[in-house]
């Protein structure tokens, strides 16, 4: 048995940029393209205590007994944590390896060599992403950020609110900061 929470449905996504064709041959402006795009989602969820029978239990430190109860029909009750309880929890971490063979290159008849495809290796990406469908990279009109004077790898982030989806562009660090803590804080006001 896991910890109970209750999702909702408030969530954050930040992507960072690793261009990965470094060593690859290129003609100038012209030459294959591959980057990684690295991708993590944090999902803004309520505190929830669980009963069996009236009594509170601890989801992960549950004994014989309560076991044996649980297994016998015992009754499970579910209700938000008393106080302001919301946790992030990390929803899916992973990345997608996008390619272009000749980037920069446009030609009707030679279309497949500029044509982007796009590999998501699964052997190191956790969970499953709740917001597949929101992509931050290739979105026109969003910026990405580079920390530490330019020297960190370029980040981009938003907020996305599934229940009226509304996506917010962050454009910082310390905004994303500001904005995770403020939503934690009146969560259980929603």
């Amino acid at each position: 048995m896991q910890d109970a929470s209750r999702n909702t449905d408030l969530y954050f996504i930040v992507e960072q940029l690793y261009p990965r064709d470094g060593l690859l041959p290129s003609l100038g402006e012209i030459g294959p393209s591959v980057m990684q795009v690295y991708r993590t989602v944090y999902e803004l969820t309520v505190k929830q205590d669980i009963f069996l029978d009236g009594e509170r239990i601890s989801a992960g430190n549950t004994t014989l007994w309560q076991s044996f109860k649980y297994l016998a029909g015992g009754k499970i009750t579910v209700t938000d944590s008393p106080g302001p309880q919301c946790l992030y929890k990390l929803a899916y971490s992973g990345s997608e390896v996008i390619t272009v063979p000749l980037a920069g290159f446009e030609s009707d008849r030679l279309s497949l060599l500029s044509k982007k495809s796009v590999f998501t290796p699964t052997l190191f990406n956790f969970g499953h992403d709740p917001v597949k469908n929101i992509s931050l990279y290739g979105r026109g009109g969003l910026s990405f950020f580079m920390e530490d004077g330019g020297q960190e790898a370029p980040v981009a982030a938003a907020r996305y609110n599934r229940r009226t989806g509304e996506l917010r562009v962050i454009t910082s660090r310390s905004e994303l900061s500001k904005l995770m803590s403020t939503a934690a804080a009146s969560c259980k006001q929603q």
